[in-house]
This record gives structure tokens, C-alpha cells and sequence, in this order.
């Protein structure tokens, strides 16, 4: 097995797949490839978001241990470079681009980055309702996705998208 190929099965051992999965995400969201970053390391500075489940968190509070990161992924949110992502792969004795290669993870399809990126509307429309609070008008409330209204908007979205993509 190669170093790279190790170092992805020791990430993805540590349960830390999810930082490779993003990883990939925040390259193919940029149209960017690993042959891009290879060629341009000033693309390492994409920063990687992430809102983990509770059993992510342990995994990755033990992945990075200074305080500041900690504290965040106890919140169950991290964010972190793609450099720092890196720096970490090369302590497995890889490097970033090689391991993403080697890893072999399912790149995401165009429903799945259409799904992912519906999800985080969602997410800010939910966030908006609840900033509006209950005194908001009903179409506002509905934001959240729990009336037509909501259903609505994502529609319009959806038909934007494909407009644009056309």
C-alpha cells in the first residue's frame, strides 16, 4: 500500500472521512481539480465548514488538539484550511492531493451537489424564520420550508438553477 493510500485508510479509520469528503466537496464546488491545486498551492487557503454529528466530534477533537479548534468542534462546527488538512496528511507521510487521489471516495454527483447545496438554502431559510421570530408575516415564517411558501421559493431555486446551467 502506497503512503498515500495508508494515510487515507488512516484518516478514514480515525473516522475522519468526513474531512476528505469535504475536502473533495470544496474542490469540486470551485471547478477546481487536484491537478489545479498541485499547480497553484494558493488554492490550499479554501477553507473547509463543517456542522458535525455527535459522533464526528470525538473523532476530530482527538484529530486536533489545540484549544481553539477543540472548543469549536465541541460545538459540534469546525473550520479549518485546506493547508492545515494538508499538514496533517504529510505527518502520515502524504500529502494532500496524493491522498485525495488515492482515497478513491465517491466524487459527488451533479444531484448530489444540487441536494447538498438545497440543504444549505434550506438552512438559511430556516435561520432567517427564526430571526423573523413569531411576530413575521406567514410568508416568512414559511420560509422554513414548512408551508407552500417555502416549497415555493426552493422551486423557484431549483428553476433558476437550471436556467443558468442551460
Amino acid at each position: 500500500m502506497s503512503d498515500a493510500a495508508g494515510a487515507a485508510r488512516r484518516l478514514r479509520d480515525q473516522g475522519l472521512g468526513v474531512l476528505l469528503d469535504q475536502a473533495r466537496l470544496l474542490l469540486e464546488r470551485s471547478g477546481r481539480t487536484l491537478s489545479d491545486l498541485r499547480a497553484d498551492p494558493s488554492l490550499l487557503r479554501g477553507r473547509i465548514h463543517l456542522h458535525l454529528a455527535p459522533e464526528e466530534v470525538r473523532s476530530l477533537a482527538d484529530f486536533w488538539g489545540h484549544r481553539r479548534t477543540l472548543r469549536k468542534v465541541q460545538e459540534g462546527r469546525i473550520s479549518l484550511s485546506l493547508a492545515e488538512l494538508n499538514l496533517r496528511c504529510a505527518q502520515f507521510g502524504a500529502d494532500l492531493f496524493e491522498v485525495l487521489a488515492a482515497d478513491g471516495g465517491p466524487l459527488l454527483t451533479r444531484a448530489d451537489r444540487e441536494v447538498a447545496e438545497e440543504e444549505a438554502l434550506a438552512g438559511c431559510l430556516s435561520r432567517l424564520a427564526k430571526i423573523a421570530g413569531e411576530g413575521a408575516q406567514p410568508w416568512i415564517r414559511g420560509l422554513s420550508g414548512d408551508t407552500r411558501s417555502g416549497e415555493w421559493l426552493r422551486r423557484a431555486w431549483r428553476r433558476d438553477r437550471a436556467a443558468a446551467e442551460a
